[in-house]
């Protein structure tokens, strides 16, 4: 049995030296793990991109900050993107308009994981390259994504003085959050008051590190959001309540919600965290991860919890 898998051990060794060896001297982008059984292990071309269009938020500030130039990417109404970006910004709703990509000329797309099935083969149809980007699921999985990314366009060094900002941010919140008490917490994503999200949405996830108990129990959706049910709002009874909004300053969501809170107020008043105005109101900032630019969102937090969550 030793000898038979030292000789599968051997056997998979030299495919991976004949395939280093077949892609001497090109591009190759690999993909996360949990990809490659969909997208195979990496993406691979003759040479590298020079002009690269972004269909999705996620990785496009990750670009930004290694340093990568993009030619195209897509609006943002929850992130101002920098003046010197460097590239065209397009509004994308709702359905793409593929002539309008290909106008561009692009020698490479960066899609998300939803868009790919709809639009992969269009593109790659017409003789373009697509890399599907992976959406929020962690920060270690954001970080693991930026250094796939620095290591295809040579920008490693970058990457770990990133990589050890964000990481220090990290610790800082998980310290901070020893600091307080351990709290049930509820997470409203907008208004109309439709969703929840569990610890695997984006706010959610950096509530589970400052070690909040979230009253959302995470099941199927790999976004982490779910319908709300108010009955089990109430049976959890959290005693804090985190609202997401679209407002430019948090006195802006707390506007937008006191009307939707009005709607139900006899069923929210039964919940001891409204019951208390033990709410905390977050703006559009934390509305949608925009990959490493969580870097903001972990200051932000280890700002407003520096004594911890009371």
């Amino acid at each position: 049995q030793l000898e038979i898998a030292s000789l599968v051990k051997r056997v998979e060794e030299e495919k991976t030296e004949e395939k280093t060896e077949e892609n001497d001297g090109k591009f190759v982008l690999e993909y996360p793990e949990e990809f490659q059984e969909s997208y195979g292990k990496e993406l691979v071309l003759d040479k590298k991109p020079e002009h690269i269009l972004i269909m999705t938020i996620q990785p496009v500030m990750t670009f930004y900050k290694l340093g990568i130039n993009m030619d195209v990417i897509p609006e943002s109404w929850s992130y101002p993107w920098p003046d010197d970006i460097g590239a065209e910004v397009i509004s994308w709703h709702g359905d793409i308009d593929v002539e309008e990509v290909m106008s561009k000329n692009p020698d490479l797309i960066i899609m998300s994981e939803f868009s790919a099935n709809k639009y992969k083969h269009v593109f790659e149809e017409n003789n373009v390259p697509v890399y599907i980007s992976r959406n929020f699921k962690t920060i270690e999985k954001t970080l693991e994504d930026m250094d796939i990314y620095a290591k295809a366009f040579g920008k490693e060094d970058k990457a770990a003085e990133i990589r050890a900002e964000i990481e220090s941010e990290v610790e800082k919140l998980k310290e901070n959050g020893a600091k307080g008490e351990t709290r049930k917490i509820l997470i409203l994503s907008g208004v109309p008051i439709q969703y929840v999200q569990s610890e695997n949405g984006f706010v959610g996830h950096l509530f589970d590190l400052l070690g909040m108990e979230n009253v959302t129990p995470q099941e199927t959706s790999s976004t982490g959001m779910y319908e709300i049910n108010m009955e089990n709002v109430v049976s959890k009874n959290p005693d804090l309540i985190i609202c997401i909004g679209k407002g430019e300053t948090a006195e802006e969501v707390k506007e937008l919600y006191a009307e939707e809170f009005n709607k139900n107020i006899e069923v929210w008043e039964q919940v001891d965290g409204f019951k208390n105005d033990n709410i905390i109101y977050l703006d559009k900032g934390f509305a949608n991860s925009c990959g490493i630019n969580i870097i903001n969102n972990l200051k932000t937090m280890n700002e407003m919890f520096k004594d911890g969550v009371k």
